[in-house]
């Protein structure tokens, strides 16, 4: 070794002629004769010390480990060491780790490191989500120009814009004393005619920001004096409808066994096109297929013996990644989606056995399974469905060839399941 990297107070020793090799950055430092290229103890600020140690790895092993955890500092590094490579392999990291709590941050990060790809996934993403991301904490801290930026786009994927201008004064709402000041600027970007004109007057009567700012007052009036004017036409889509407006409903369906493919039926286009193919490997029985916050979950099943892995796929690239494994496998559960968490219910620890009570419950923004209460009776392959409060349990089978018609329901305020009347 004839170099010393020095971060955070640790050492590391390396080769000129490797970190050269492999790092623009070194190669301009040790060849254009900069004050530091013949030292022989080169210190660097803006590294951490776990992302350089990994990156060295990678210059010299061609291997490099990227979780979650590390993902954000060695992208730091990458960025600032001008590695290409390893700044592709974190974006696709971040990619596969995309959800509707993180997703505004993730296109920050994209945007602060360049990732133009990533970018341009987090932001369709957001867009087709903005119903559910407009709950997020992280759109109230967008800022004016993001969320302008936002509100503008022809892509906002939204049913009416009453949601769009309900998401503009719950962001101004947020910091009021330090963005009513925005509010000139953010209305313009809203497509006013394809607001209600009973909307907009209660907004007008009810809503006291809107009454404290002279402009908004004269813009909206002035709309509404447009809208009157133009009421006699009839037919096509307003001129400022946005072309998204209109949700799509979409079936998906995903092979098991041999056929593993997954297809995808949009009902509006009467279209069928293909999805990319889950891991191997493929499970013959007793899966489940669940949708949760615009990705698709495969839980469950069974291929000689039962199977704990969780497969999730995100739309937005089309990829299908594994997360965590439940924590007892299983075939032949009742799976729902409630309040953006996943919960796997009953089914069997192995085909056609005795079914089990075991309800389990799945957090994405932590990749991890947690038990909660058990069900009051034992069933295999329940039928499931949530309400904005409960889940239900439904029929099912207590043992092989014997069907139930017992039902019980679920409160995750309370964790706690209540027999009620059967079928």
């Amino acid at each position: 070794c004839d170099v010393n990297l020095e971060v955070e107070g640790q050492v590391f020793a390396a080769h000129r002629c490797v970190l050269a090799a492999n790092s623009q950055f070194f190669y301009t430092m040790f060849t254009s004769g900069m004050r530091d290229s013949n030292d022989s103890r080169i210190k660097l600020c803006s590294l951490t010390s776990g992302a350089l140690s990994s990156i060295l790895d990678f210059f010299y092993t061609r291997e490099i480990n990227i979780s979650r955890d590390n993902v954000v500092d060695i992208l730091e590094a990458a960025s600032f060491l001008l590695l290409t490579p390893v700044k592709s392999a974190c974006a696709q990291i971040i990619l596969s780790a995309l959800r509707i709590n993180n997703c505004i941050s993730t296109r920050r990060v994209a945007d602060k490191y360049a990732l133009e790809e990533l970018k341009i996934k987090a932001d369709s993403f957001i867009k087709k989500n903005f119903q559910q991301v407009r709950s997020e904490e992280e759109f109230l801290d967008l800022s004016i120009g993001e969320l302008c930026e936002l509100i503008s786009s022809d892509d906002l994927n939204v049913e009416t814009e009453e949601e769009v201008f309900e998401a503009v004064l719950k962001w101004v709402k947020h910091e009021s004393q330090n963005r009513a000041m925005h509010l000139p600027t953010a209305l313009p970007c809203l497509r006013f005619g394809s607001l209600s004109s009973d909307f907009v007057e209660r907004q007008i009567e009810g809503e006291s920001l809107l009454q404290q700012c002279t402009f908004c007052q004269n813009f909206i009036k002035m709309y509404q004096r447009r809208q009157r004017a133009t009421r006699a036409k009839k037919g096509g889509m307003s001129q400022e409808e946005r072309p998204s407006a209109k949700v799509h409903n979409v079936m998906v369906g995903v092979g098991r066994g041999n056929l593993r493919t997954s297809f995808c039926y949009d009902t509006d286009s009467d279209t069928m096109y293909q999805l990319s193919e889950p891991y191997s490997p493929s499970f013959v029985l007793g899966t489940n297929l669940v949708a949760m916050e615009g990705q698709l979950y495969i839980v469950g099943g069974c291929n000689g013996g039962a199977s704990g892995r969780v497969q999730c796929y995100n739309p937005g690239n089309n990829v299908w990644t594994t997360v965590a494994s439940c924590l007892t496998p299983r075939c032949q559960v009742g799976a729902v989606a409630f309040n953006s968490h996943l919960y796997i219910i009953g089914g069997t620890t192995e085909h056609l056995s005795q079914p089990v009570n075991l309800v389990e419950r799945y957090n994405p923004a932590a990749d991890s399974w947690t038990l909660v209460c058990p069900m009051k009776s034992k069933r295999r392959a329940p039928q499931v469905i949530a309400t904005s409060t409960s889940i239900f349990a439904v029929g099912g089978a207590t043992q092989p060839g014997h069907d139930t018609v017992t039902c019980e329901v679920y409160k995750p305020a309370f964790d706690q399941w209540i027999i009620i009347a059967p079928l």
